[in-house]
């Protein structure tokens, strides 16, 4: 007799868990959009997109990283093509240039994602660049050399000088927006592929 309360007692609890069980079931397949029917097979279909949207994610960022390396290369390349030009015209001449070449790259950034288009994560790819560029090194140079001049005239060829420093400036300004917009992809790339797990 106590043996038959015990299993009986058993079972209510049992059939109690059972219950509670299939309602949190039901609760996920609907917060999911699915049906008890179809659950699996809908279920394996998504996780299987989901996981070739996280390879097709994972190839744009290996892409976009491999040209962002090719444009800090050309960017090199440049700077070191530019060595003979005076330091403060060129820097003068890119800081003039600049404000225009970003402003267009943000708004093509803009119509290419739309509502999605984060002012944020612009800002953390042009401090990415920055840094990668070391920026901070040639502006205090600016400023080093400006000091300097200020204290002695050099007297030199202003008008070819600033036409060979406007065209490395334009050319490295150029380079340095096409770094925003490839660590822009990248930096997006990443947010939706952490969002996809």
């Amino acid at each position: 007799m106590f043996q038959h309360r015990g299993l009986a007692a058993k079972i209510a609890a049992l059939t109690e868990d059972l219950e509670e069980l299939r309602s949190e079931k039901n609760l996920l397949l609907a917060s999911l959009e699915y049906t008890e029917e179809d659950a699996t097979v809908k279920f394996q279909k998504d996780i299987a997109a989901m996981e070739q949207n996280l390879k097709r994610l994972e190839e744009q960022e290996q892409k976009y990283s491999a040209e962002l390396n090719v444009a800090l290369n050309e960017y090199a390349v440049l700077r070191e093509r530019a060595q003979g030009v005076d330091p403060v015209q060129l820097y003068v001449a890119r800081q003039t240039i600049r404000p225009k070449l970003e402003q267009d790259v943000m708004c093509h950034l803009q119509k290419i994602y739309g509502e999605r288009y984060s002012h944020i994560m612009m800002e953390r790819s042009k401090r990415s660049v920055a840094l990668r560029l070391h920026e901070a090194d040639e502006q205090g140079c600016y400023q080093k050399t400006t000091l300097q001049r200020s204290n002695k005239q050099a007297h030199h060829d202003e008008g070819e000088r600033l036409n060979y420093s406007q065209y490395f400036a334009m050319k490295l300004a150029q380079q340095v927006v096409l770094c925003y917009s490839l660590c822009y992809n990248i930096i997006c790339v990443s947010v939706k592929s952490n969002k996809e797990i």
